[in-house]
């Protein structure tokens, strides 16, 4: 069985954007039959009820995630999973083509996992402060929102009312990083 773009069917609705693709002019052209399975997505060695959890209090791996991501790429592919106890896996897709494939097989309401509990926070403790989940919601919801503030986020004049505060909240990042920094610059 071979992957198509490195696109794996990971989820019922993933399968039927697949279907839904084909029968269009412009669909990207992806055969499900092709596509590799979700239990198929390598993954390292893990050990039974921590799964990959002890990957991850690695003093090395803490230290340098973006080396032990390289390392997982070189070994297993540009297409990966983490299996974490009690929660979901957590699938790496490093090929931006293969990223922009699964968004575009999205459809107009994503599900972003991650936010469940931002939106949760918002719509509960924090709801006198705001109104709605805003991008953290999910579903109708979160399009509802985008559609509202993408005209004016798109524009670049927009962004550059927002330029001083941004670069100040970035210089102070950057001076209290450089002073938390011990001698071995870490």
């Amino acid at each position: 069985m071979k992957s198509v773009l490195g696109v794996y069917r990971v989820a019922y609705p993933l399968r039927e954007a697949l279907v839904r693709s084909q029968s269009t002019a412009a669909a990207i052209p992806l055969q499900y039959e092709e596509a590799k399975s979700y239990e198929e997505i390598p993954s390292p060695r893990g050990l039974p009820i921590i799964k990959n959890l002890w990957n991850f209090v690695k003093t090395e791996n803490q230290k340098n995630f973006s080396a032990y991501h390289k390392k997982l790429i070189k070994e297993l592919g540009s297409t990966y999973k983490i299996s974490m106890p009690m929660g979901p896996d957590l699938v790496f897709i490093n090929k931006p083509d293969d990223v922009r494939t699964l968004h575009s097989l999205d459809g107009a309401y994503p599900f972003s996992i991650g936010f469940e509990s931002f939106e949760k926070i918002r719509k509960g403790v924090l709801s006198d402060k705001y109104k709605t989940a805003g991008m953290m919601a999910q579903g109708k919801e979160w399009h509802e929102f985008r559609q509202l503030v993408q005209q004016d986020m798109m524009r670049p004049k927009s962004a550059m009312f927002y330029i001083d505060d941004i670069s100040g909240v970035v210089d102070e990042l950057l001076d209290r990083m450089v002073k938390s920094m011990n001698n071995q610059q870490e």
